[in-house]
This record gives structure tokens, C-alpha cells and sequence, in this order.
């Protein structure tokens, strides 16, 4: 939507991180300076702990980059459409620093 454009225009020359949801059936789309600091926070846990190990390979799962056509569209890939069972329209929705993209 071009409202949502426009709040974003100083991030979407970095391009963005896609990645399914760990506990819904939705996608979540993070801002490379977002996902970026997540990854630093990540690369703190002891992946020797099985539970980090598995909690990491999870987060982790079906992660895309993608970024912003001369048109201002994002390009879902086709694996990630079918895990968020997306057929045509979809809903946008705000998560504090991360955006849910939802099958209508």
C-alpha cells in the first residue's frame, strides 16, 4: 500500500528479510537493520545447546532477502506463499518492528 510506501521509504533501499512465522501461518517481513540486530542477538546463544541449536535451525527456516522492484513491489516466493497458504490478496499488519503478511 502506498501509505505504508511511504512510511518506509528511508529502508527500502536496504532490501528486507522474509521469513515464515514460528508460530502462525503467516510470513513476517524485517527491515535489514532489524533483522541484522536480531541476527547479532542470535549469535549469542550457545549453539551447542540443543534447544538454541533447534530454536535457531527453526527462526532460521525458509529465510529469503528480498527487495524493492522499480515499481516499490516485494516478490513473494512461491515456497513461502504456500506455507502462509496465500492465494491472491493479502493483509498487511503492523508488529512493532516487523510487518505480518496474512492470506486475506
Amino acid at each position: 500500500p502506498a501509505p505504508l510506501k511511504k512510511q518506509m521509504a528511508a529502508v527500502l533501499a536496504e532490501g528486507f528479510v522474509l521469513r515464515r512465522s514460528v508460530f502462525q501461518k503467516c510470513l513476517e517481513l524485517y527491515p535489514m537493520a532489524e533483522w541484522q540486530v536480531l541476527m547479532q542477538k542470535m549469535n549469542k546463544l550457545n549453539r551447542f545447546k540443543k534447544k538454541n541449536n533447534d530454536f535457531i535451525r527453526r527462526f532460521t527456516a525458509g529465510v529469503k532477502m528480498v527487495e524493492v522492484d522499480g515499481n516499490g513491489r516485494l516478490l513473494i516466493p512461491k515456497d513461502l506463499t504456500v506455507f502462509a497458504n496465500i492465494s491472491k490478496d493479502i493483509v498487511v499488519a503492523s508488529a512493532v518492528n516487523i510487518i505480518e503478511i496474512w492470506d486475506k
